[in-house]
């Protein structure tokens, strides 16, 4: 751990046998490839993580966070490709939620998307 922080690495290979071991992702639903445990379980694991380095744990749950808006507000056919590469591949996800302004404040949030033909602009 102290290694990553001092050569600011990224913990890939011990990011994915954490995921190999199971201990990530476990909010995924059963339905989607995952184990489908709670919120409570999902914080008492990565807890654990951070008794052994708190940016390992950041980085381990980082997809979790990015995952919950796929969970409650994707398509069927999107949560069966997105959760399953993340549940059954171990791939990693991330999501922005920010701009000048408003922070991580989504409400004050002024930025829109508009359908230009087939992309938003």
């Amino acid at each position: 751990a102290e290694h990553w922080d001092e050569e600011s690495v990224y913990p890939k290979e011990t990011i994915q046998l954490a995921h190999e071991m199971g201990l990530l992702n476990l909010h995924i639903p059963e339905a989607y490839g995952g184990p489908g445990l709670g919120c409570m379980e999902e914080v008492l694991v990565n807890e654990e993580l951070a008794w052994g380095d708190p940016g390992f744990a950041t980085a381990a749950y980082a997809t979790a966070l990015a995952c919950a808006p796929i969970i409650t507000g994707a398509t069927e056919e999107q949560k069966n490709v997105w959760l399953r590469k993340v549940a059954e591949e171990g791939a990693l996800a991330s999501y922005a939620v920010t701009e000048p302004g408003a922070g991580s404040d989504v409400a004050a949030i002024q930025t829109t998307a508009v359908r230009d033909g087939d992309e938003y602009v």
